[in-house]
């Protein structure tokens, strides 16, 4: 008997989740950043406000790693069949 064949729109949901690929590298990129932001400096910060200041920085750079993309739209050309039935 297959597991959640009783829900199969669960079961289809389940599949995609467990067959992401998992790594440290986005932990280890956020810690990074947290240890950038909370040094020997600014110990005195809160840990809630460290998290948001993390969050805030993180956003930022995603943001503007977007707007550098220069996006390129490329125009396909439609073929309706039209000029076939003209010429003949």
């Amino acid at each position: 008997m297959e597991f959640g064949s009783e829900c199969p729109e669960l079961q289809s949901v389940v599949q995609k989740v467990l067959s992401q690929i998992s790594c440290a590298f986005v932990c280890e990129r956020n810690w990074s950043t947290y240890d950038f932001i909370h040094n020997k400096k600014r110990n005195r910060l809160r840990p809630d406000r460290a998290n948001d200041l993390v969050e805030v920085f993180s956003n930022l750079r995603l943001i503007s790693k977007v707007n550098n993309i220069k996006y390129e739209e490329q125009m396909v050309a439609w073929d309706s069949g039209e000029e076939e039935l003209e010429e003949e």
